[in-house]
């Protein structure tokens, strides 16, 4: 039998209303247990917290008050039942017939039951054996069991960080059937509401679709007409509305697309780019230009194009008001030409002759800040531009100048986050970025890698007179001058404060003194603003030179031994160029070919010695420079300057001989440990006689601690008979020993050990040299920077 709309609609509608009123009633039944599942649980953990709390207080009371209890004495044990019993008693009232609570306390192992649960006590132990288990594995918490018909909580009962013992809540669960059976008349009741709003449904919704369809029907009827009557002119525009609506759907497809690109880009370069390709996919332009304005230099410029010539992008620059852009820049309106060659301006003939544009149209690009520049589309043959093609091009304009905007910014924030906003170079974080991916390029390709650091002379000074606005304006002009005088590709940062550095990549030491002298001369050159009241009379520069990996491996050691030879250019009378040479570096080259290896093995021996004595680090060096400073104030020769230097660094060598324990101890010495520790002088002269042209140095070395009073070891000279250098670094050790923390003492302020030196002339140390030092410590020549070799001397083969 065939079934017409209405019966098929209504016998579809009657099966969902069937079977809604089935899953209704399953899902009313399962709702009922579901709520009283959890109404039950409720009521035992509520219960099982409040005896948890309420036995803080009784339970010890009772537990003080019976005493220690044995299970065997029955007579305390019906009493301690009893007063639990009393504890839990108000809790149970109204539930007696489905509730019960039990304790069991630890050690004695007493179970006290109030109403027993199904199961009997052999129950509640079984589940007390399992929370034994969790509590091993530190799980002290609330345990649920539901089991045997029982809904059950077991809680420990702790106490100063231990379980002493555990309450029992529980509640007997009914049967699900008992449930049902007792809900069943609500259950019933809300089926047969539900089926007869279902059946109401299917007649009003079944009566509102047939009432539809009889209306539709209507309608074909009345706008039946004749198909065969010739309707050309409606076909005709229909077919063109067609067209029209298939080309903007192409339009709005390519549209979205491009959109996707524009809007995820983030850089300004790759905006530009897909700003481009937005117009020439739905514009359908095949030449076109995006112009950038710039502030500072007050011209537009080429940022991005297609179909255009690199020469012609890279020489059109115009100034507002200039061409077609330059005065869209001031009118912020639109502007077109269909034909070029009109138009005898040199810009527009060059583009017309090598580009072979004929048509133009310049629209304005704007952000939410403004007009941020102008885009320009082209064709080679003569072109009318309509309006309609005016407002699309606006309209990609529009949102290609927020999407440019929103890059810009995002570019501008990026470079404020690694440039110095004072001088607009990079600030150190990212010099240290830098010189990490440099050094490792250097390390691929094996090239050389120099580093400079720099530092205003002065500048403190500077600043004290003039104030730091004049400060300011004077490292700006430090920095232009150091980006003016260094190559494309070599990086300059601000370092900090008034210090700067100058990564030169593949740049050999040879070549990167030239530079960096070449940067010295023309600052001292420049005519800085209070550049007559500086010391010298003009504002100059200091410069260290360190190359990789001629003078370190790492980029840590790298800045540390530029930054030295930084301070050895300051240190030695500013405004001029130092690079890193240590001592040691010096002293090889100084040496014949067969001395070589031995002189490596002290400077083995004095690694080993610094890391054995903290206070030995650093104290050769500061040694061998208070020395030099005393030498040359003295006039001693080049030569002797030389033997002082070598013997000021090595004067401690022979600590080898002696214990860790001893160079370490925070007490006093006992006789024989200064006996030791007296033997470091002869042993320090034997070490270096070794080397056979170190012969001067090793008696130096073996009398630095006599006195000029006789009273020294290891041979008890006096006066004259000591050699001098001996003499000198005697004052000078004497010193840093003084001003520098010991394990035994605290480092001396330099008015004390001043005074204690001038105490011992003529005693401890020759009056001629006491004198002499006193006079460069009170000129303040010895508080600068260490320098590693002797002023005006550079180490000589002896």
């Amino acid at each position: 039998m065939k079934l017409n709309l209405r019966t098929r609609l209504t016998l579809i509608l009657a099966v969902l209303v069937f079977f809604s009123c089935g899953l209704t009633g399953w899902l009313a039944v399962y709702r009922a247990k579901s709520v009283i599942e959890d109404e039950m649980l409720d009521q035992v953990k509520r219960i099982s917290l409040h005896l948890d709390k309420k036995i803080e207080g009784d339970f010890e009371m009772i537990m003080a008050r019976l005493g220690v209890i044995n299970a065997a004495e029955g007579t305390k044990w019906q009493e301690l039942k009893a007063e639990l019993q009393r504890l839990v008693t108000a809790e149970l009232v109204g539930s007696a017939d489905e509730m019960g609570a039990a304790y069991h306390v630890e050690g004695r192992d007493w179970l006290v039951a109030v109403k027993e649960p199904p199961g009997g006590e052999l129950f509640l132990r079984q589940l007390l054996r399992r929370v034994h288990q969790l509590e091993n594995k530190n799980i002290w918490e609330e345990h649920l069991f539901t089991e045997n018909g029982v809904q059950m909580i077991v809680r420990p009962l702790i106490r100063n960080d231990q379980i002493i013992g555990h309450v029992f809540v529980w509640r007997t669960i009914e049967p699900i059937e008992n449930l049902v059976d007792k809900l069943k008349t609500e259950i019933l009741l809300v089926f047969i509401l539900t089926f007869v709003m279902g059946l109401a449904g299917v007649f009003w919704l079944s009566r509102a679709l047939l009432t539809d369809v009889d209306k539709i029907k209507e309608g074909i009827q009345r706008l039946k007409f004749d198909l065969h009557s010739p309707l050309p002119k409606v076909g005709s525009e229909l077919e063109e509305i067609a067209a029209a609506i298939e080309t903007l759907s192409v339009s709005l497809l390519n549209l979205q697309e491009a959109s996707k690109g524009l809007v995820a880009s983030r850089y300004l370069d790759e905006t530009l780019q897909r700003g481009l390709e937005m117009i020439e996919r739905v514009f359908g332009a095949k030449y076109a230009a995006i112009f950038l304005y710039d502030e500072k230099a007050d011209e537009l410029s080429i940022k991005a194009s297609i179909g255009l010539s690199r020469e012609y992008v890279k020489t059109v620059r115009m100034k507002k008001g200039e061409g077609y852009s330059g005065r869209v820049m001031l009118t912020d309106l639109p502007s077109a030409t269909d034909d070029l060659r009109r138009d005898e301006r040199t810009v527009w003939v060059q583009m017309v002759r090598f580009e072979g544009i004929v048509s133009l149209l310049v629209v304005p690009l704007r952000g939410k800040g403004g007009l941020l520049g102008t885009i320009e589309v082209y064709t080679k043959h003569k072109h009318t531009f309509t309006p309609s093609e005016i407002s699309l091009l606006s309209s990609l304009a529009h949102q290609i100048g927020l999407s440019v905007e929103n890059a810009m910014l995002f570019e501008e924030m990026q470079t404020r986050a690694i440039t110095d906003r004072l001088t607009g170079l990079y600030n150190q974080k990212q010099f240290y970025e830098l010189l990490q991916s440099e050094i490792a390029a250097a390390q691929l390709y094996k090239k050389p890698l120099s580093l400079l650091m720099l530092d205003v002379d002065f500048f403190k000074q500077y600043n004290d007179t003039f104030g730091h606005p004049a400060g300011d304006r004077l490292l700006k002009e430090f920095a232009r001058i150091l980006v003016e005088n260094v190559r494309p590709d070599d990086i300059v940062a601000r370092y900090g404060g008034e210090e700067f550095a100058i990564i030169l990549r593949e740049t050999s030491l040879e070549q990167a003194l030239d530079i960096a002298e070449r940067i010295r001369q023309k600052v001292a050159d420049s005519r800085f603003e209070g550049r007559l009241q500086q010391p010298s009379g003009r504002i100059t520069c200091s410069i260290g030179i360190a190359q990789y990996p001629v003078h370190a491996k790492t980029l840590e050691d790298l800045v540390k031994r530029a930054d030295e030879a930084l301070y050895r250019a300051k240190y030695n009378g500013r405004n001029r160029v130092a690079y890193h040479l240590t001592f040691m570096d010096a002293l090889l080259e100084s040496l014949p070919a067969e001395e070589k290896n031995k002189l490596e093995r002290l400077k083995t021996m004095i690694t080993v010695i610094n890391a054995r004595d903290r206070y030995t680090f650093g104290h050769s060096e500061r040694v061998m420079m208070l020395a030099c400073k005393v030498g040359e104030r003295m006039g001693l020769t080049a030569e002797r300057l030389n033997l002082l230097q070598l013997a000021a660094y090595f004067h401690d060598i022979g600590k080898m001989e002696v214990t860790k324990e001893i160079l370490c101890k925070e007490g006093d010495l006992t006789e024989a440990e200064w006996e030791q520790l007296k033997q470091h002088a002869v042993a320090g002269g034997a070490v270096v006689k070794t080397i056979p042209v170190l012969a001067e140095v090793a008696l130096i070395i073996r009398h630095h601690h006599e006195r000029y009073d006789g009273s020294g070891y290891p041979d008890g000279l006096a006066g004259d008979n000591i050699p001098l250098e001996a003499r000198i670094l005697a004052v000078v050790d004497a010193w840093d020993a003084m001003t520098s923390t010991r394990v035994f003492r605290e480092a001396k302020g330099p008015e004390q050990a001043l005074l204690e030196i001038r105490e011992q002339s003529g005693k401890q140390f020759d009056p001629r040299i006491v004198e002499i030092f006193t006079a460069l410590v009170e000129g303040g020549e010895l508080n600068g920077p260490g320098s590693h070799q002797c002023r005006g001397h550079e180490l000589r083969p002896l």
